[in-house]
């Protein structure tokens, strides 16, 4: 009889673990695609990055005369 009650909370114990572990494999999955979504992010970020650092390095004069127009003065004026 203890055999039998043993035996029983044995397997009760595997399938809560079994079940727990299943969990966490589903969130693995979640969280690998949400970690590649954010990777395609980041990428997308850089490369804009790099065009908006390319046009202010490349039109500094042009950047400078909209910025006097929109706030009538240069940068760095107080």
């Amino acid at each position: 009889m203890w055999q039998a009650i043993s035996g029983g909370v044995i397997a009760l114990l595997l399938s809560i673990i079994a079940f727990f572990l299943k969990l966490l494999v589903q969130d693995i999955k979640s969280m690998s695609t949400e970690i590649s979504k954010l990777k395609e992010a980041v990428v997308r970020m850089e490369t804009e990055l790099a065009m908006v650092k390319s046009m202010l390095l490349k039109y500094p004069n042009l950047i400078n005369k909209k910025i006097m127009r929109l706030w009538g003065s240069k940068i760095g004026d107080s």
